[in-house]
């Protein structure tokens, strides 16, 4: 996960870290409340790093997306 960060920052200059989730993923086929539970951990292992970035996580569902607490 922290390889892709630092390509984004350092190759394409990116200013936010944005966690998607959504609806019937492929990839983690556990229900919303799994997959935020892993978002949520994701974003804490993110800013432990002290990246000084915000980190947005998303949920996405019938092609709306809702921020995430």
């Amino acid at each position: 996960l922290m390889d892709e960060i630092n390509i984004a920052v350092n190759k394409h200059d990116a200013v936010e870290i944005y966690l998607v989730a959504h609806e019937k993923c492929s990839a983690n086929r556990n229900p919303k409340g799994k997959q935020l539970e892993h978002s949520r951990r994701a974003k804490r292992r993110i800013e432990e790093t002290k990246i000084g970035m915000p980190v947005i996580m998303l949920w996405v569902e019938n092609k709306k997306a809702a921020k995430v607490k």
